[in-house]
């Protein structure tokens, strides 16, 4: 005696005569699919929620990826402080991520947590910090030299954060060097991102295939780009530079 349509038996025929999946998308999906547009609605105002926190939040000293959660904060630099020498620099720029990132991140958290913002208690911020002037670092090839020493020294080699996402951070940098010889000459090298200990983190090349040459008495002005992971801290960018 074979049962009604839609009995147990009925059911147990069905598994038999057909896949695990297409049995499951028959059985479960009709009752489930009017849930979707509440689910949908309810992470549309989730992430909404989340933009208006966080643009609550943005003013002139952060700047804050909503998407990423990634929060610039700006902050004084060493040379607003009179530093100028490169190991000061380094111990400034350390000691400032040491103390200024965790405090800057735990704000942001309890502010997630006060507002419920879902979004960022799921994906929590993470904070980089620059000078407030843009860049993040300003130094040089060890020690500048003086007119001279020797024909050639490094101006001045700058970087600064200009795009950024959940896994890495894009640093673009600006190296100008000096030819002081009375002849064209042809520099080529590294720009060397460094921890707040000087270790290297990452580099990028310097005029690798030579195509550019300074012009005697003249500045030449090297750009580039290096994207870095957000795991590493950068505490400043040198130019390590040869004369060919």
């Amino acid at each position: 005696m074979s049962g009604a349509p839609g009995t147990p038996s009925d059911l147990g025929h069905c598994q038999k005569d057909k896949p695990a999946l297409h049995f499951l998308v028959r059985v479960a999906y009709p009752p489930m699919k009017k849930f979707f547009p509440f689910i949908v609605i309810i992470i549309a105002l989730v992430f909404v929620w989340h933009l208006l926190v966080s643009a609550s939040m943005s003013n002139e000293n952060w700047s804050i990826n909503p998407l990423t959660d990634v929060a610039t904060l700006k902050m004084p630099g060493p040379a607003e402080s009179g530093i100028t020498d490169p190991q000061g620099i380094a111990a400034f720029e350390g000691a400032r991520a040491l103390v200024a990132v965790p405090i800057a991140e735990n704000k942001l958290g309890v502010y997630a947590r006060e507002y419920v913002d879902l979004y960022a208690l799921l994906i929590p911020y993470r904070v980089t910090v620059v000078d407030r002037t843009g860049q993040s670092t300003i130094s040089s090839t060890g020690p500048t030299a003086r007119p001279g020493a020797q024909d050639w020294h490094v101006v001045s080699v700058e970087s600064r954060i200009t795009e950024s996402n959940e896994v890495y951070t894009g640093y673009s940098w600006k190296l100008i060097i000096r030819n002081d010889s009375a002849d064209p000459a042809i520099f080529d090298g590294w720009v060397e991102f460094q921890d707040a200990d000087g270790f290297k983190l990452a580099d990028d090349a310097v005029n690798l295939d030579r195509s550019i040459q300074i012009a005697p008495a003249s500045d030449g002005v090297f750009t580039g780009l290096r994207d870095i992971e957000n795991t590493k801290r950068v505490a400043r960018t040198v130019a390590k530079i040869v004369k060919h």
